[in-house]
C-alpha cells in the first residue's frame, strides 16, 4: 500500500499541475519514505478508500485528457516556441504524459489484489502470487521505475 500511496499521490500532483497549467519540471514530487503507513496489514476497507480517492483523481485526470484531445484536434499549427501557446500545449502534453507513467503502474498492482470474500480472512487483503516468476518481479521493477522517474 505504501508503493501504491507514493505512486497516487505523485499522479495527483501530475493532474493537478496539469489543471494549473503549470510547468511539469516545477511539479512537486513524493517519494515513498513520507507515508507513514499506520497498520502493518491493510484492510480492504483502507483499500477501499484509497481507490475512491483514486476515482476522484481518475475523473480529474479524464478532464486533462480531454483538454488535449480538444487540443490535438484543432489541429492548429503552434508559430514558435517561445510563445504562451506553445508553453500552455508544452505543459499540458507534459503533465498529460506524466500522469500515465503514474497511474500505469499504479493500476497494474491493484490489479494483483486479492480480497477473500469468505472464509476466516474476510476484510483482509493481499496481493496474488502467480506461477509465473516474471510477473512477481513485476512490482519490484516497478519500485525501481518509479524511484527513477520521480
Amino acid at each position: 500500500m505504501k508503493l501504491l500511496r507514493c505512486l497516487h499521490r505523485n499522479f495527483a500532483a501530475s493532474v493537478e499541475n496539469g489543471a494549473k497549467g503549470a510547468d511539469p519540471a516545477e511539479r512537486a514530487r513524493f517519494l515513498g519514505n513520507e507515508i507513514n503507513e499506520e497498520r502493518e496489514l491493510p484492510s480492504a476497507e483502507d483499500l477501499g478508500e484509497f481507490i475512491k480517492e483514486m476515482a476522484m483523481s481518475v475523473r480529474q485526470y479524464s478532464d486533462l485528457l480531454a483538454r488535449l484531445s480538444d487540443s490535438l484536434k484543432s489541429d492548429e499549427k503552434i508559430a514558435a516556441k517561445g510563445n504562451d501557446e506553445y508553453r500552455d500545449f508544452r505543459r499540458l502534453l507534459q503533465n498529460s504524459i506524466d500522469s500515465a507513467k503514474f497511474l500505469s503502474p499504479e493500476l497494474e498492482i491493484i490489479s494483483k489484489f486479492v480480497i477473500p470474500l469468505s472464509g476466516d480472512n474476510i476484510g483482509s487483503i493481499k496481493l496474488q502470487k502467480t506461477s509465473d516468476e516474471n510477473e512477481n518481479e513485476k512490482v519490484e521493477e516497478i519500485k525501481c521505475e518509479f524511484s527513477d522517474s520521480v
